[in-house]
């Protein structure tokens, strides 16, 4: 029993480590490659985290709160058309 909770932990560890090493590109990209300062580069960061950060939430407000009978359908539609409206303002917009 004791060894198996060595290599849980084990792999655990080493699953965080990879994930970290995974990183390693983005962060040359944004310090080297866009000329990211650290605090722009956190900033751009934790806004492309937000989404799944916020995901889990969404998905309890889908399940406990149903829009006219229904569960996941509208509020799936109410962000689709946003996106559509601000994809359709970026391609007007000049450039």
């Amino acid at each position: 029993m004791k060894d198996r909770a060595y290599a849980f932990f084990a792999v655990n560890y080493l699953a965080q480590g990879l994930a970290g090493l995974a990183y390693e590109p983005v962060s040359y990209l944004l310090k080297d490659g866009l000329g990211l300062g650290p605090a722009q580069a956190a900033v751009f960061v934790s806004w492309m985290t937000f989404p799944l950060t916020v995901k889990p939430l969404f998905g309890l407000l889908t399940d406990l709160l149903p829009w006219a009978g229904r569960r996941r359908a509208p509020h799936l539609a109410g962000p689709h058309a946003e996106g559509q409206r601000d994809a359709g303002r970026a391609q007007r917009r000049p450039h």
